[in-house]
């Protein structure tokens, strides 16, 4: 089986990157759920991996701060560090919430974790060589995790993340 394009939103993990360091705040909104791998591209996810650290750490976030910690990432698009952070900071739409392009890169992990589980699945299943039970059993196990994500504190129903994102 081929695999498909894979969801994820390009612009919410830049704007989510950009609008911390703009205003180091903001990770104070989403630190409890956002997690590196929730991002689909792979700068990204160590770009905020590095900005989770610092804010662990208790360091102040800014423009410069945040280029010296994410040295020796590579770019999606092969500029500096510098160049990309100083772009993605500049184009953040401050004014909008957080909140909401975080959900967005949430839905996007999910949805690119039931495509890739449910194509095993779909090809268990066509090789008609396994107890079935066995799938359902993992057809289960992928629901749970799905199910299972971690927003503001507690767990949600994807049809309520998906809502909430919708909103």
């Amino acid at each position: 089986m081929d695999l498909i394009n894979l969801p994820s939103s390009f612009d919410a993990e830049k704007n989510v990157i950009g609008a911390i360091i703009a205003n180091q705040n903001y990770i104070t909104q989403v630190a409890d759920y956002l997690c590196p791998e929730h991002f689909s591209d792979g700068a990204h996810r160590d770009i905020y991996s590095r900005l989770l650290e610092m804010y662990d750490k208790g360091r102040d976030i800014d423009l410069t701060t945040a280029i010296s910690a994410c040295r020796g990432i590579e770019t999606p698009d092969n500029s500096t560090i510098a160049g990309l952070l100083a772009r993605y900071t500049t184009s953040a739409p401050i004014t909008a919430s957080i909140e909401a392009y975080a959900r967005i890169i949430v839905e996007q992990h999910i949805r690119r974790t039931i495509c890739v589980d449910a194509q095993q699945l779909a090809k268990r299943c066509a090789e008609d060589n396994e107890d079935v039970a066995n799938i359902l059993k993992d057809l289960d196990t992928l629901t749970d995790k799905c199910n299972g994500v971690i927003v503001g504190g507690g767990a949600k129903h994807i049809s309520e993340l998906i809502s909430q994102a919708i909103a």
